[in-house]
Protein backbone atom coordinates (compact mmCIF):
# COMPACT_ATOMS: atom_id res chain seq x y z
CA UNK A 1 0.00 0.00 0.00
CA UNK A 2 0.90 3.49 -0.61
CA UNK A 3 2.31 5.78 2.05
CA UNK A 4 -0.56 8.58 1.96
CA UNK A 5 -3.11 5.95 3.67
CA UNK A 6 -3.47 6.32 7.30
CA UNK A 7 -4.29 2.96 9.06
CA UNK A 8 -7.22 2.49 11.91
CA UNK A 9 -5.24 3.09 14.96
CA UNK A 10 -3.37 6.78 13.55
CA UNK A 11 -7.52 7.67 12.40
CA UNK A 12 -8.38 6.78 16.13
CA UNK A 13 -5.36 8.82 17.43
CA UNK A 14 -6.46 11.91 15.27
CA UNK A 15 -10.40 11.40 16.14
CA UNK A 16 -9.30 10.76 20.30
CA UNK A 17 -6.90 14.03 19.65
CA UNK A 18 -9.77 16.18 17.78
CA UNK A 19 -12.44 15.40 20.57
CA UNK A 20 -10.29 16.26 23.66
CA UNK A 21 -9.76 19.51 21.80
CA UNK A 22 -13.18 20.36 20.97
CA UNK A 23 -14.28 19.06 25.05
CA UNK A 24 -11.80 21.61 25.79
CA UNK A 25 -13.04 24.58 23.70
CA UNK A 26 -16.30 23.56 24.80
CA UNK A 27 -15.18 23.83 28.53
CA UNK A 28 -13.36 27.62 27.95
CA UNK A 29 -16.35 28.81 26.28
CA UNK A 30 -19.16 27.93 28.75
CA UNK A 31 -16.35 29.33 31.47
CA UNK A 32 -16.44 32.40 29.99
CA UNK A 33 -20.16 32.67 29.11
CA UNK A 34 -20.34 32.21 33.20
CA UNK A 35 -17.83 34.88 34.22
CA UNK A 36 -19.54 37.07 31.61
CA UNK A 37 -22.92 36.49 32.79
CA UNK A 38 -23.00 36.20 36.57
CA UNK A 39 -25.86 36.86 38.11
CA UNK A 40 -26.80 37.51 42.22
CA UNK A 41 -27.70 34.12 43.86
CA UNK A 42 -31.18 33.47 43.50
CA UNK A 43 -33.40 34.47 46.15
CA UNK A 44 -36.70 35.94 44.86
CA UNK A 45 -39.61 34.37 42.73
CA UNK A 46 -41.55 36.42 40.18
CA UNK A 47 -44.82 35.17 42.05
CA UNK A 48 -43.43 36.85 44.90
CA UNK A 49 -43.97 40.63 44.99
CA UNK A 50 -40.85 42.73 46.44
CA UNK A 51 -40.18 46.28 47.43
CA UNK A 52 -37.65 48.02 44.92
CA UNK A 53 -36.45 51.82 44.16
CA UNK A 54 -35.99 52.31 40.38
CA UNK A 55 -34.21 55.65 40.01
CA UNK A 56 -34.22 57.75 36.18
CA UNK A 57 -32.16 60.39 36.33
CA UNK A 58 -31.90 62.61 33.11
CA UNK A 59 -29.47 65.04 34.44
CA UNK A 60 -30.39 68.44 32.68
CA UNK A 61 -31.35 66.47 29.56
CA UNK A 62 -35.08 67.05 29.33
CA UNK A 63 -37.76 64.06 28.52
CA UNK A 64 -40.74 63.97 26.32
CA UNK A 65 -42.78 64.07 29.45
CA UNK A 66 -42.36 65.10 33.00
CA UNK A 67 -39.38 67.28 32.46
CA UNK A 68 -37.48 69.75 35.02
CA UNK A 69 -38.68 68.02 37.94
CA UNK A 70 -38.44 65.90 40.44
CA UNK A 71 -41.46 63.13 40.02
CA UNK A 72 -42.18 60.33 43.15
CA UNK A 73 -44.16 57.25 42.33
CA UNK A 74 -45.30 55.09 45.36
CA UNK A 75 -48.22 53.37 45.73
CA UNK A 76 -49.90 54.75 42.60
CA UNK A 77 -49.71 57.98 43.78
CA UNK A 78 -47.94 60.72 42.14
CA UNK A 79 -45.53 64.00 43.50
CA UNK A 80 -44.10 66.38 41.11
CA UNK A 81 -41.32 69.20 42.72
CA UNK A 82 -40.44 71.45 40.15
CA UNK A 83 -36.25 70.75 40.05
CA UNK A 84 -33.73 72.13 37.35
CA UNK A 85 -32.91 68.53 36.35
CA UNK A 86 -35.07 66.40 35.92
CA UNK A 87 -35.10 62.76 38.04
CA UNK A 88 -37.63 60.20 38.39
CA UNK A 89 -37.99 58.15 41.14
CA UNK A 90 -40.05 55.19 41.45
CA UNK A 91 -40.89 53.44 44.85
CA UNK A 92 -42.36 49.47 44.20
CA UNK A 93 -43.92 46.64 45.32
CA UNK A 94 -44.05 44.12 42.15
CA UNK A 95 -43.62 41.10 40.74
CA UNK A 96 -40.32 41.90 38.82
CA UNK A 97 -37.21 39.77 38.82
CA UNK A 98 -34.55 41.31 36.33
CA UNK A 99 -33.48 45.54 36.01
CA UNK A 100 -34.49 45.45 32.55
CA UNK A 101 -38.28 44.13 33.86
CA UNK A 102 -38.41 46.77 36.44
CA UNK A 103 -37.66 49.73 34.55
CA UNK A 104 -40.72 48.16 31.70
CA UNK A 105 -42.85 48.58 34.75
CA UNK A 106 -41.93 51.88 35.86
CA UNK A 107 -42.22 53.55 32.45
CA UNK A 108 -45.65 51.76 31.63
CA UNK A 109 -46.48 53.03 35.09
CA UNK A 110 -46.29 56.33 33.59
CA UNK A 111 -46.92 55.35 30.03
CA UNK A 112 -44.06 56.80 29.07
CA UNK A 113 -41.55 55.52 26.06
CA UNK A 114 -38.64 53.42 26.36
CA UNK A 115 -36.88 51.81 23.86
CA UNK A 116 -34.58 48.81 24.10
CA UNK A 117 -32.81 46.45 21.43
CA UNK A 118 -32.28 42.82 21.98
CA UNK A 119 -28.87 41.78 21.13
CA UNK A 120 -29.51 37.66 20.81
CA UNK A 121 -25.11 36.89 20.88
CA UNK A 122 -26.24 38.73 24.65
CA UNK A 123 -29.63 37.06 25.28
CA UNK A 124 -30.14 40.86 26.89
CA UNK A 125 -31.41 44.20 26.15
CA UNK A 126 -29.55 47.47 25.23
CA UNK A 127 -31.32 50.86 26.49
CA UNK A 128 -31.65 53.25 23.40
CA UNK A 129 -34.09 55.55 25.05
CA UNK A 130 -36.00 56.42 27.72
CA UNK A 131 -39.15 58.91 27.13
CA UNK A 132 -37.22 60.76 24.06
CA UNK A 133 -33.74 61.13 25.54
CA UNK A 134 -31.23 59.18 23.17
CA UNK A 135 -28.00 57.37 23.36
CA UNK A 136 -25.21 59.25 22.01
CA UNK A 137 -26.21 62.90 22.92
CA UNK A 138 -23.16 64.42 23.88
CA UNK A 139 -21.42 61.07 24.19
CA UNK A 140 -23.55 60.15 27.15
CA UNK A 141 -25.44 56.62 27.36
CA UNK A 142 -28.03 54.98 29.40
CA UNK A 143 -26.68 53.13 32.17
CA UNK A 144 -27.04 51.44 35.41
CA UNK A 145 -26.23 50.90 39.26
CA UNK A 146 -27.53 48.76 41.39
CA UNK A 147 -27.55 49.76 45.48
CA UNK A 148 -25.01 52.08 44.11
CA UNK A 149 -22.23 49.50 42.34
CA UNK A 150 -22.55 49.74 38.09
CA UNK A 151 -23.24 46.99 36.52
CA UNK A 152 -21.15 44.77 34.26
CA UNK A 153 -23.86 42.34 33.14
CA UNK A 154 -27.21 43.47 30.96
CA UNK A 155 -30.14 44.56 32.64
CA UNK A 156 -32.14 41.39 31.69
CA UNK A 157 -29.10 39.25 33.41
CA UNK A 158 -29.01 41.52 36.95
CA UNK A 159 -31.76 40.09 39.19
CA UNK A 160 -33.03 42.30 41.23
CA UNK A 161 -34.18 41.66 45.70
CA UNK A 162 -36.43 42.87 47.98
CA UNK A 163 -34.75 46.31 49.11
CA UNK A 164 -32.80 46.81 45.90
CA UNK A 165 -32.08 50.60 44.43
CA UNK A 166 -31.81 50.88 41.11
CA UNK A 167 -30.56 54.13 39.23
CA UNK A 168 -30.63 54.20 35.56
CA UNK A 169 -28.13 57.05 34.88
CA UNK A 170 -28.26 59.42 31.63
CA UNK A 171 -24.08 59.90 31.50
CA UNK A 172 -20.71 59.30 29.83
CA UNK A 173 -19.62 55.67 29.42
CA UNK A 174 -17.78 54.12 32.69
Amino acid sequence: MGGSTLSNKNRAEIYGVIVALLIVIVAIIISHIFSVYKVRESTSSSCTPIHFTLVINFYTYTPDKYGDVYLIWENGSLDLKNSSTTTWEFRVVHNVTTVYEALAYCCNTLNVSFRATYWEKYNDYFIEEICGVSNGIDGRYWQFWVNGEYSSVGANHFEIHNGDYVEWRFEKQS
